[in-house]
């Protein structure tokens, strides 16, 4: 059974634009029967759109409150404001806590997480070869620094990575997918439940729960042993090389 859903667009030239989309659900990702969080895959149509068999498939988030609701949407402005990779299609709905996303996962392009465990993919897709890994490396950990610099902390949960299955060879990618966990920090306040860090140190944190969060995603779908030398052996080389100024301007401040 359809349901009809009225919501705005958050950010972009149109941000605060409304419309009235028609909504088919579909199966349901993850649900917290605790918090009364759930993720959920549906068809979405537009008013243009009615006449289409088969409308946009997109992914609901849905809050029990507004707590949750808000950090969230926060969180993805400040993200999108500072020009970090996040999903391009975010509307939202305040009176019934609810985000739509960009569903991103095609025959050709696979996107997941790589710390979640409970994939809604039915089978875990696998990777022989990478290409361009050393320069994707870089900019990565390059990205979880600009981060930083702009105040945001990115945790493990945050990261999703894409690839091709139908390549022997694929080129990765990623986006921030996850906002729930992603803090905003304001050095010109301090929370009580949140101690600021210290800037240093929220690059650190932010460098490190990236690598973590890529060594995992490709443990799960690397396939050659040998590849996946080769992908560890890039991943401690770019780590190290981004760390080196940061600990250099460190020890100058001290």
């Amino acid at each position: 059974m359809s349901e009809s859903l009225s919501v705005k667009k958050l950010v972009g030239a149109k941000a605060g634009e409304s419309s009235t989309l028609s909504i088919q659900p579909q199966e349901v990702i993850f649900k917290d029967t605790r918090t009364g969080k759930e993720i959920q895959k549906v068809e979405v149509w537009t008013e243009k759109d009615q006449g289409r068999e088969h409308g946009l498939t997109m992914i609901r988030k849905r809050f029990s409150d507004a707590f949750g609701w808000g950090a969230m949407t926060a969180a993805y402005k400040h993200c999108y404001d500072a020009h970090l990779k996040v999903p391009g299609t975010f509307r939202v709905n305040r009176t019934e806590h609810t985000v739509l996303m960009t569903y991103l996962n095609s025959e050709s392009r696979v996107v997941t997480s790589g710390n979640n465990t409970s994939s809604e993919l039915p089978s875990i897709p696998t990777i022989a070869k990478i290409s361009d890994l050393e320069t994707f490396v870089a900019k990565f950990f390059s990205d979880a620094i600009r981060a930083a610099a702009v105040k945001v902390r990115l945790p493990l949960d945050s990261y999703f990575f894409a690839f091709n299955p139908t390549q022997n060879t694929t080129e990765l990618d990623y986006l921030i997918g996850d906002f729930e966990m992603v803090f905003i920090y304001d050095y010109r306040y301090s929370a009580n439940t949140y101690p600021v860090p210290a800037p240093e140190n929220l690059v650190f944190n932010n460098l490190q729960d990236a690598r973590d969060a890529l060594l995992m995603f490709l443990a799960k779908h690397v396939s050659s042993p040998r590849e996946m030398t080769r992908v560890k052996r890039v991943i401690a080389t770019q780590y190290t090389a981004s760390r080196k100024p940061l600990r250099a301007q460190k020890a100058q401040n001290q």
